[in-house]
C-alpha cells in the first residue's frame, strides 16, 4: 500500500554578486549519493523516513499528489504521478519525506503550491 506524506521542491544555487553582476566563485552543489553525477531532472532527496543510511540512493519511487497542505492553492494536484530517482539526502528539518526536483513537482502539481500531500511507493527498476 502506498505511504502518504507531504512533499516540497527546492532548488539549490549558491553564489554571490556585486552591483547586480556575478563575482567570484559559483559554488556547485554536491549530491549525497553520487557527487556531481547528472541524474536528469526527475530526481528527489530522501528524508530520514526512507533514507536507510544511503540505502535509498538510486531507488525509484512513484509519487502522486493527493491534496493541498495550505490554502494557497486548495486544488494543486493534476492527477498525474511521477517516477523519481533518489539522488540526495534531505536532512533533519526537511519539510517532507521526499523532496522533489522542480520538474518532478511540476509534473504532478502546481509549483505555486510549494508543499503538497502525496502518496508514494517504491517503484521496481
Amino acid at each position: 500500500m502506498p505511504e502518504q506524506d507531504t512533499v516540497t521542491w527546492n532548488i539549490i544555487i549558491s553564489g554571490y554578486g556585486q552591483n547586480g553582476f556575478p563575482n567570484g566563485t559559483l559554488y556547485l552543489y554536491t549530491s549525497s549519493c553520487d557527487g556531481f553525477t547528472n541524474e536528469g531532472v526527475m530526481i528527489a532527496a530522501a528524508s530520514d523516513a526512507i533514507w536507510d543510511n544511503r540505502g535509498a540512493c538510486g531507488r525509484h519511487y512513484r509519487v502522486k499528489c493527493t491534496g493541498a497542505t495550505n490554502q494557497g492553492d486548495p486544488h494543486p494536484c493534476n492527477g498525474n504521478s511521477v517516477v523519481v530517482k533518489i539522488v540526495d539526502y534531505c536532512p533533519p528539518g526537511c519539510r517532507g519525506t521526499i523532496d522533489l526536483s522542480q520538474e518532478a513537482f511540476a509534473s504532478i502539481a502546481n509549483p505555486d503550491a510549494g508543499k503538497i500531500k502525496v502518496e508514494f511507493e517504491r517503484y521496481a527498476d
